[in-house]
């Protein structure tokens, strides 16, 4: 089940850290996904990690969590 956000800022603080090592440096491509409250959202701009991780910017979890 997705989650709902109401904000941006709720939904990137889910969405923040690297799932592999925890880091908040990675690089990034940037296309802007439009946020709606209360509808799904889903970021998918492509995310590195200097450890070796490659996802997109949902894959990314809470600081703390790793």
């Amino acid at each position: 089940m997705k989650k709902i956000y109401d904000t941006e800022d709720e939904y990137y603080k889910d969405h923040e850290v690297c799932p592999k090592c925890g880091s908040e440096y990675t690089s990034s491509t940037y296309v802007g996904y439009m946020f709606y409250k209360g509808r799904p959202f889903k970021e998918e701009n492509r995310r590195e990690c200097d450890c070796g991780w490659k996802g997109i910017t949902h894959d990314l979890v809470r600081k703390g969590s790793v």
